[in-house]
């Protein structure tokens, strides 16, 4: 982090989070204004048709003045802010709505984030060098609020700090709890315990994805994420990854981050705002020790998320932690989602937990760069949820969580962006999520199907529950044995069920070869066929791609027996349907 001292002290009535630079001025909080002039000498643009500087106490009302300075975002501190066009964005309209790019915003780009295992190694060292920049480069749009008593406004000073504390900083901001009546309510703060939560987060990272591409010119980066759900411990949790850790829960020196330190760490009481933002060597070093808590020794499983996605409920009454039947109660992980209704750790929750050190201490767990990719898979569970129930602004429920309301501005973003705005497909916002874990899961799930019916098979066997005919009926004449055994063993022809009907039907083994070639020849896909008759199967065709991976794709051999027809099975995987035989199976299984 770069902590380069204080750039002005407050002495005004108010302070808010994610301030843009030029609005932290004597003049803009004197005058409560945050309408920056854009390249055109204009406020927000206006004169090239970006935006306007809008008024929001015409807008709103004029704002009861509350203890927390983050009340009614962002009117504690600014009666007018920006108000962008079209695909125009950012505090200034400088810059264009999530997705969009060019000097007029023009060209939309959607970027896929993908599971971090799927990286390449080029791919992963990227990632790495991109974070470790945005850990270093100090941010000129926005510095940060530091207070040791948040009672007293005059207290209140703003620092600089780099993109990726930045980022670090404003869910640390909206984690404080709230104060009322001088009070603090220790279950109540902007991005928890309610209806923002999934909303809340997937603006940060936006923000973080966003803040990335700008500093580094790259508009295809995207933020990768986590499956944990096939983890038995955390596999990511490697030097080559994330970082290994000794006993007592440091970084290896070896690993890419760990030099890093946690801003706003250490000194975490209640009424103060990270007192120590300017001051590094007071900042704790990261921590991480997955899987040493004893109430959280392992993570989400496939069916929690799947028992989650069931849920089609957004939020239920009362609206915080205790709300049953709740989709947004159980991916926060406060309620089971097993039956529903059971209010125990679960989901997101728990994989903080799970991994603690640094991530077990919510306020300041996004300094690790692992909570990232932990909440881009929340993010991917609440799209598939979007996804699933056709969900749209109007399901956002109205509520009586402080700044959580559907109309309320996330806090503490800029421009504004109401929570309900957030219930959108993420396509909207300029992103999508690969299928990673979701077709290996199915195969999986397909696979063990397959094996639990042949080993029921097996032991019915062993235990002879299965019956031989000690002396079979023969309808057969004396020639037909010999033609079918001729045919059999004739290696220029090719025995298959015809598509319709029950004919079989005789085929030039060339003629067939070619055709196949033909089929799967497309691009830089090339076809190759193998021997795999010690698996039964005859040959095995495949695809080969660019780096010499195979991939079968269709099995030449006589037809299934009955009993093998009868242990068939089809699972649909990510919207295609695949069939795969008991042979196709015992291949996959020596093949891998």
């Amino acid at each position: 982090m770069l902590g380069l001292g204080i750039i002005l002290v407050l002495c005004l009535s108010a302070v808010n989070s994610q301030f843009p630079r030029v609005c932290t001025t004597d003049a803009a909080f004197r005058t409560k204004s945050c309408c920056p002039l854009w390249k055109d000498k204009s406020p927000c643009g206006s004169r090239s048709g970006r935006g306007r500087c809008q008024d929001l106490v015409a807008l709103r009302g004029k704002v009861p003045q509350y203890n927390d300075d983050r009340f009614n975002w962002p009117q504690n501190y600014y009666d007018h802010t920006c108000e962008c066009y079209g695909n125009f964005g950012g505090f200034d309209c400088g810059d264009c709505k999530f997705g969009y790019f060019g000097d007029k915003c023009d060209r939309k780009k959607i970027v896929v984030r993908r599971e971090i295992r799927e990286l390449s190694v080029l791919e992963r060292k990227r990632f790495f060098s991109y974070l470790a920049l945005a850990k270093t480069t100090k941010s000129k749009d926005f510095v940060i609020l530091s207070t040791g008593d948040r009672h007293h406004r005059e207290t209140y000073r703003f620092v600089d700090a780099s993109l990726y504390d930045i980022f670090s900083w404003t869910h640390y901001y909206a984690m404080k709890p709230i104060m009322t009546n001088s009070t603090f309510n220790p279950n109540k703060n902007f991005a928890h315990q309610g209806p923002s939560f999934p909303g809340w987060h997937r603006l940060g990272i936006l923000f973080l994805e966003r803040q990335i591409q700008l500093m580094t010119g790259d508009e295809n980066f995207a933020v990768p994420y986590y499956d944990w759900r096939s983890d038995e411990n955390c596999t990511i949790c490697t030097d080559d990854f994330l970082g290994t850790n000794d006993e007592q829960g440091l970084l290896n020196p070896y690993s890419h981050f760990s030099f890093w330190r946690s801003i706003c760490s250490g000194f975490n009481y209640p009424d103060a705002y990270c007192p120590v933002a300017d001051t590094e060597y007071k900042m704790e070093r990261l921590h991480r020790k997955p899987g040493t808590t004893p109430y959280a020794p392992k993570l989400p499983t496939f069916q929690d998320v799947e028992n989650t996605l069931k849920l089609r409920y957004f939020d239920t009454p009362p609206f915080n932690e205790t709300s049953r039947r709740s989709f947004r109660n159980a991916l926060e992980g406060f309620l089971s989602p097993t039956d529903g209704v059971t209010l125990r750790r679960s989901m997101h929750n728990l994989v903080h937990v799970y991994l603690g050190g640094t991530m077990s201490q919510i306020p300041i767990s996004s300094n690790d760069p692992i909570f990232i990719l932990h909440h881009g898979f929340i993010d991917k569970i609440y799209e598939q949820w979007i996804l699933r129930y056709n969900a749209s602004p109007d399901i956002y429920p109205e509520n009586n969580e402080i700044g959580q309301g559907p109309n309320n501005c996330t806090t503490p973003y800029f421009p504004c962006i109401k929570n309900k705005d957030l219930v959108r497909s993420s396509i909207e916002f300029g992103y999508r999520f690969s299928s990673f874990q979701d077709k290996k899961h199915c195969i999986k799930t397909f696979e063990n199907l397959v094996f639990k019916e042949v080993n029921k098979l097996q032991n019915k066997v062993k235990s002879n529950k299965l019956r031989r005919l000690s002396n079979p009926v023969v309808n057969f004449t004396t020639a037909e044995p010999k033609a079918l055994k001729d045919l059999k063993n004739n290696k220029n022809i090719i025995l298959k069920a015809a598509d319709k009907g029950r004919a079989t039907v005789v085929i030039n083994k060339q003629d067939y070869k070619s055709e196949i070639y033909s089929q799967l020849n497309m691009g830089n896909v090339n076809a190759k066929l193998g021997d795999t008759s010690m698996f039964g199967l005859g040959e095995v065709l495949s695809q080969v791609d660019e780096e010499g991976h195979e991939n079968p794709v269709a099995y030449i051999s006589q037809k299934l027996l009955p009993r093998e027809v009868a242990y068939a099975a089809a699972e649909k995987c990510s919207q295609e349907a695949t069939t795969l035989s008991v042979r196709e199976i015992i291949y996959s299984a020596h093949g891998s």
